[in-house]
């Protein structure tokens, strides 16, 4: 019987997040939670429009006490902006700073690095492999 598979997968998960949270973070950037770099991905993406927190909130699925904390996080960090809107001084537009348009690029050439660290290491049969035992288990644990 395989009884380490589940201590297995938390030792592998915990290396990576080693591996991700040394790729990703220094001095000038600290590290935040993928949904912290959702919301910013998300603003970046929509930076030619005026984005409300609800429009967050929608996009990402997230709800509003966690977008709250999210935001003030991010705008303690630097990485984005609340203002009132043009249009309706009630609404706060949130808009990235030129430090969160950096910090995006900054994570988008690390993520490179990493696919490429993983290319590295794994075959496209390994890939392949891997992507039949993520849908396998995936599908039983959300049934």
């Amino acid at each position: 019987m395989h009884t380490a598979f589940g201590l297995k997968i938390k030792h592998l998960n915990n290396l990576i997040t080693k591996k991700v949270y040394a790729l990703f973070t220094n001095d000038e950037y600290p590290f935040i939670s993928h949904s912290g770099f959702l919301v910013i991905d998300y603003l970046y993406e929509n930076k030619n429009h005026e984005v409300t927190q609800k429009d967050i909130e929608k996009a990402l699925v997230i709800n509003r006490a966690t977008t709250s904390k999210m935001l003030l996080l991010l705008e303690q960090k630097g990485f984005i902006s609340r203002m009132n809107s043009t249009e309706d001084a009630r609404k706060k537009i949130v808009a990235l700073t030129e430090r969160g348009k950096n910090f995006r690029t900054h994570n988008l050439i690390k993520s490179e690095e990493l696919n490429q660290f993983f290319s590295e290491v794994l075959s496209e049969e390994d890939f392949i492999a891997f992507d039949r035992l993520y849908e396998k288990l995936r599908n039983a644990l959300e049934e």
